[in-house]
Order: structure tokens, then sequence, then C-alpha cells
């Protein structure tokens, strides 16, 4: 049920320590149990209690996710159902499903830690690669950049920095028109339609475009913060600072059948600088060629 971290050796012992007092937990409920009801009926009952809460518990974590750590989750699950199940030759059936469904999460986290951002919760650059591998000849690919993102940097410090790439994600997933965000690297993002022109998806870009300049991003003093809850609030102002925070696009598609992909996406590149060069906050579309 911990957060994710680098490994080391204090987390190992950690670990350790927590599975030894599962195993530890599990054997004392289980002898005081048998213990406490000796017929064969109250037995069989406890065995059908234990599977079912098993099957319960497997349910619930891998569908709620309480910790938000799949790995954890699934980790837990197996040793529980090893402590259980182990000894129970006729629901040897239910102990491997449990466990096959902890596999299969754990190959969702994987492909998770694969392909997804994990700063704003997109798709990556390598989910792009995946994605337009077999995509064909028939779309619109997108760069977008965040305007005088370093000045803003600068100025706000990082973790404001990285509200402002969540919340231009966030905004960028949504766009319509069957359109597909994908986190480039830095404050560079890039949409993906299949089967649409540039001029088909103009519309929707310049929708999202106007989404994010007009979103008031709110920035909070922290010095101000510790002052206003240190003294009478009434006395301090406390209003956060609003700014606004623009893109810059720039759109096209294959000029020829079978085009790599890379040369597509480098003269979207070079679209958003010229829509840079032409003032920011703009999206810049490619006539389409093919």
């Amino acid at each position: 049920m911990m957060k994710d971290k680098a490994p080391s050796l204090g987390r190992a012992f950690e670990g350790i320590a927590i599975f030894l007092g599962m195993i530890v937990l599990a054997l004392l409920i289980k002898i005081a149990v048998i213990n406490a009801v000796q017929s064969d009926v109250a037995i069989h009952v406890f065995n059908t209690l234990k599977i079912s809460l098993i099957f319960a518990f497997a349910v619930l974590a891998l569908a709620l996710k309480p910790t938000g750590n799949n790995f954890s989750i699934s980790l837990f699950i197996c040793v529980f159902c090893m402590l259980i199940v182990h000894n129970i030759v006729a629901n040897n059936f239910i102990g491997l499903l449990i466990m096959s469904a902890c596999i299969l999460n754990l190959l969702v986290d994987t492909y998770a830690m694969a392909y997804n951002d994990e700063l704003t919760g997109i798709k990556g650059r390598r989910a792009l690669d995946s994605d337009t591998s077999s995509l064909g000849t028939s779309y619109t690919v997108v760069m977008a950049d965040v305007d005088y993102f370093k000045k803003f940097n600068d100025k706000y410090g990082h973790s404001v920095g990285d509200q402002v790439l969540r919340m231009v994600a966030g905004k960028l997933s949504a766009v319509k028109g069957g359109g597909k965000a994908y986190r480039w690297g830095g404050e560079e993002f890039t949409l993906l339609f299949p089967n649409k022109s540039p001029d088909e998806v103009f519309p929707f870009i310049e929708d999202v475009r106007k989404s994010i300049a007009d979103y008031e991003f709110k920035i909070r003093d922290k010095n101000e913060r510790k002052k206003s809850s240190e003294d009478n609030r009434g006395n301090v102002n406390t209003s956060p600072e609003i700014v606004h925070v623009t893109m810059s696009f720039g759109a096209t598609n294959p000029a020829i059948q079978h085009e790599a992909f890379g040369k597509v996406i480098k003269r979207a590149d070079g679209l958003l600088y010229k829509a840079k060069e032409d003032g920011r906050n703009k999206v810049v579309v490619e006539e389409s060629s093919f």
C-alpha cells in the first residue's frame, strides 16, 4: 500500500517486514477461528467465507484501485491468495484465476509506465510511435507548444509549470473531431487526427487554442498563504494572481503516399515555429496535399 519510490535497502526490509506481518496475521486468524469452532460444518463455512472474501477483495482492488498503485495491489493479492488458498486442493483453480487477474493487472501497469506520460496522465511519445506505425497515410498531425514556457517557469517555479502542463494536457485530450493527444516532451504536445485533412481539423484545433487562452490560471503566493494562516485572514490580501497561458499549433498531413511519419511531423514542427514567428497563440495549417 506504499507509494512507488526508487528501490533501496531500507524499502526492501520494509517490504519484507510487511509480508512477514501478513503471514503471521493470516496464520493467527486461521488458528484462532478453527480452534474456536471445531465442527466440520463450521470449518466448511469458514473455508467458503474466506474464498468469498478473496474474490471480493480481488474485485474491489482491481476495480477501485484505492491506492492508485496497481503493482502493490496485485502483489498484495498474490501473497494473500498464496497464504490462504494454497492448502485448499479443491479450490486451486480459484487461486489460479485470481493470480491470473493479478498478472493481467501487472501487464496493464507495465503498459501504462511505458506508454503514458507520468506527469500529465496522457499518452506519451512511445504511444504515438505505436499508434502511427499502422495508421496509413490518411491523417493529420499537429505539433503544439506552450508559449513563453521557460519564462513562466523561471518566474513562478517548476511546480506551477507542472500544473500548467497538466492543465494543457487536459484541454488537449478533450479535443473533438476524433483527435488524440500525446505529450511529445517538455512543453511540446502532439495531436493526431486519423482520417482527417488539416483543413477539416482546423476548427477543432482552434477551439482548443481558445479554451487554453481563455482559461484563468490562478497562482497564489506561498509566502502570502503562510502569512495569512498566522495572522488575521481578514487583514491580509490573499487574492491569487490570474495569468493566461497560450499555445501555438502547426498542422499538416502526408504530402505523398507512404511518407515517413518522421518527415510529416518535422513539417508540422516547422509550421509550429511559423506560428511562433507570426506572434504566437495561433494555428498554422498546411493546405491538404494528399
